[in-house]
C-alpha cells in the first residue's frame, strides 16, 4: 500500500513545545502498546501515535481517538527502553487537538502559554467589573456597605446580577464546547470508522457505558505506575460535580424564591427592581440546610482531591510523566475555586465579625475563579472531560474492547 506522507513541521515543533520532547527517540519496539493495560489489539496505541507525531501527521493525530483513550498513567513511560515517554508525547497532542477543535482556537493557545495568563485575567476582571458596573447602575448598594460589619454578599452584589451574568457565560461556554464536540465526533469516527471488532452497541448503550467508565474512572483503575492519581482524579470529580449540584440548587432557590415567596410572583420577582428579595430572606443558609452540607461536604473533597493531586505530582516526576503549565493552571483554579469559597463562607461567620471589606474582595476572587473554570472550559484541560468521554463513548460505539486483565 502506497501512503502519501506531508509532515507538518510546525506541528512536530508544537508537539514539542507542548511536552512532547522525546518523540523522535522513538524506534518502533512497540513495548508501550504491549505494556498499556489500556490498549486494544485492534489498532493498539500509543506505538501508531509515536510514528506518526515523528512524521508531523497532523491530520491523522488530531483525528485520533486513541490519545484521548490514554489517560497517561505512566506505565509505557517506566518500560520504554529508549525513555521516549510516549505518555508525555499523548498529553502534547492531547492538548494540540484541543486547540485544534476548539472554538475560536486563538483562546485554547491562549490557556496553553503563560505569558497570556494577565490578558486572561484581563478578561474575567472585565466581566466582574461589568457585573458591578449593571449592580451600581441597575440596582445601587447601601451606602457606607463597606463601613459596617455581620454583612451579606447580597449587600454588595445581588444575586440576580450574578443569575444573569453567570448563566450567560456557562451557556455561551456549553454552546462553544458543543461545537467543538462536534467536530471532534466527526473527525475521529471519520479516521476509526472502521475500527474495533464490528460488535459495538449502540450509541444509547454506548453512551451508558462511557457514562458508567468516567464516573467510576474504571480505565484509570487498570494503570499501575500512575494507580496512585486515581483517588485524587475521583476526589476531585466527585467533589466538582457535587459543587455543581449545590450550585445548581441555589440557583434555582434564589430565582424562585422557594422559602420566600409563593405563587406564580416569585417565578419572576429576580426582575423585580422595586423590591429587595430572596438574599435577605433566604441566605445565608442555615448550617443543617441540605444545600449547605453537601456544598461543604463536596468542597472538602475537591479541596483535599486537589491538594493530593499536586502533591502527588510534585513528588512523582520522570519516569511517570511530566506537569505541563495547562496541568498546573487547572489544578490551581480547582484549588483556588475551593478555598476562595471557603474563604468567603468563613468570612461572614458572626463570631469572626469580619468586616465587608475583607470578605467581599475574597467572594470576587471565587467568582473570577468559578468564571474561569466556566468560560474557559472548552479551550482548557477541563476539556479532557468531554473529549475523552467522547472518546470513550466512541470506542464502546464501534466494540473497541479493553484488553483482558492479566
Amino acid at each position: 500500500m502506497t501512503m502519501k506522507i506531508n509532515p507538518d513541521l510546525q506541528f512536530i515543533d508544537d508537539v514539542v513545545d507542548a511536552g512532547g520532547a522525546d518523540v523522535k527517540k522513538c524506534f518502533q519496539c512497540a513495548t508501550c502498546s504491549m505494556t498499556c493495560p489500556l490498549s486494544p489489539e485492534d489498532h493498539p496505541y500509543p506505538r501508531k501515535e509515536m510514528i506518526w507525531a515523528s512524521w508531523g501527521l497532523k491530520d491523522q493525530l488530531v483525528s485520533d481517538p486513541d490519545i484521548w483513550l490514554c489517560h497517561q498513567c505512566g506505565d509505557c513511560n517506566s518500560r520504554c527502553p529508549r525513555t521516549a515517554q510516549p505518555g508525555d508525547v499523548m498529553a502534547s497532542l492531547r492538548i494540540n487537538a484541543i486547540e485544534h477543535f476548539a472554538v475560536p482556537g486563538f483562546m485554547a493557545r491562549m490557556m496553553r502559554s503563560a505569558k497570556y495568563l494577565p490578558l486572561l485575567i484581563l478578561i474575567s476582571s472585565v466581566f466582574l467589573g461589568l457585573m458591578v458596573l449593571t449592580q451600581y447602575l441597575w440596582l445601587g448598594w447601601h451606602e457606607g456597605v463597606f463601613a459596617h460589619q455581620g454583612f451579606e454578599y447580597e449587600e454588595f452584589l445581588k444575586h440576580r446580577i450574578i443569575n444573569i451574568f453567570f448563566p450567560t457565560a456557562f451557556f455561551t461556554a456549553m454552546g462553544l464546547a458543543g461545537l467543538g464536540a462536534l467536530r471532534f465526533w466527526k473527525a475521529i469516527d471519520a479516521q476509526a470508522k472502521d475500527w474495533g471488532d464490528g460488535q459495538g452497541k449502540g450509541l444509547v448503550a454506548s453512551f451508558i457505558a462511557a457514562t458508567l467508565d468516567l464516573v467510576w474512572h474504571s480505565r484509570f483503575d487498570r494503570c499501575e505506575e500512575g494507580k496512585p492519581r486515581l483517588m485524587g482524579h475521583r476526589l476531585v470529580f466527585f467533589g466538582f460535580f457535587g459543587l455543581m449540584a449545590t450550585t445548581a440548587g441555589a440557583t434555582v432557590l434564589t430565582v424562585l424564591e422557594m422559602e420566600a415567596l409563593s405563587g406564580l410572583e416569585g417565578l419572576f420577582a429576580f426582575m423585580d427592581t422595586e423590591k429587595e428579595i430572596a438574599g435577605n430572606q433566604l441566605y445565608p443558609l442555615p448550617w443543617l440546610h441540605p444545600l449547605k452540607i453537601v456544598g461543604n461536604l463536596t468542597g472538602i473533597l475537591m479541596v483535599g482531591g486537589s491538594l493530593y493531586v499536586i502533591a502527588y505530582r510534585l513528588k512523582n516526576v520522570q519516569p511517570k510523566g511530566i506537569t505541563t503549565y495547562s496541568d498546573w493552571l487547572f489544578v490551581a483554579l480547582i484549588l483556588m475555586v475551593g478555598l476562595t469559597g471557603f474563604g468567603a463562607e468563613i468570612a461572614r461567620l458572626e463570631p469572626l465579625s469580619l468586616p465587608m471589606s475583607v470578605g467581599v474582595p475574597v467572594y470576587m476572587l471565587h467568582l473570577s475563579a468559578v468564571f474561569w473554570l466556566l468560560i474557559f472550559f472548552p479551550f482548557s484541560k477541563f476539556a479532557h472531560a468531554l473529549y475523552r468521554y467522547l472518546a470513550m463513548v466512541h470506542a464502546h460505539y464501534r466494540g473497541r474492547v479493553l484488553p483482558p486483565l492479566s
